[in-house]
């Protein structure tokens, strides 16, 4: 009787995970998460912004960022890090994707100097600090020049296998950053990423 009451309980547990909404991860934001939790989380509208994911596949943990030109990346990124170290995720075992901006154009109708570059570099260098390495990457398309990826993509994350799956076209460009003003003064005041609703740690101010 206990063992069937045990199975139960799994069961239902399980439907009502698999009925929870899909968090949808904004501009300028970022999403901690364990499978268990979290099977599936998403973001939208990715053009010049830059997405970074990290996983830990021994323990189906993962983190999903969307970074714009105005985040402080080494900071946010540093908070991310310390948010997966406080879920329990296995820090030696992580590993990075990336995808999304535009590379710049020097000419014609399309001419302007993207920040995608130098966000790239920052996270790639914040990356190798870290000793984490990049074991898929797809960013700095070109928007004018026709070609496998399309300029505004859309993600997601599955945390039970650590695959992102390109799921354009989304619903345009998606949800802008966040919706309080507060959180929209904090971040123009110290660039740090808002940590979704969503997060493990949710509620708390990010922090390295």
């Amino acid at each position: 009787m206990k063992t069937f009451a045990m199975a139960l309980l799994f069961a239902l547990t399980a439907a009502a995970r698999a009925d929870a909404p899909v968090p949808d991860v904004r501009m300028d934001e970022f999403i901690v998460a364990r499978a268990s939790d979290h099977p599936v989380v998403r973001t939208w509208g990715v053009s010049t912004c830059v997405v970074l994911t990290l996983y830990d596949a021994s323990n189906g943990i993962g983190a999903l960022a969307h970074i714009s030109a105005e985040a402080d990346i080494p900071r946010s990124l540093d908070a991310v890090y310390g948010d997966m170290r406080r879920s329990g995720a296995a820090l030696s075992d992580l590993q990075a994707q990336l995808f999304g901006g535009w590379r710049t154009q020097r000419g014609g109708v399309f001419a302007f100097h993207s920040t995608s570059p130098e966000m790239v570099a920052q996270i790639k260098s914040w990356l190798a600090r870290r000793d984490i390495p990049i074991a898929r990457e797809e960013t700095l398309v070109d928007p004018a020049q026709p070609g496998p990826f399309k300029p505004i993509r859309s993600f997601s994350f599955d945390l039970r296998d650590g695959e992102v799956t390109d799921i354009s076209p989304g619903p345009g460009l998606g949800p802008t950053r966040g919706d309080d003003p507060a959180e929209d003064a904090r971040f123009a005041r110290t660039g740090l990423l808002q940590r979704s609703p969503f997060s493990f740690g949710a509620g708390a101010a990010p922090r390295p």
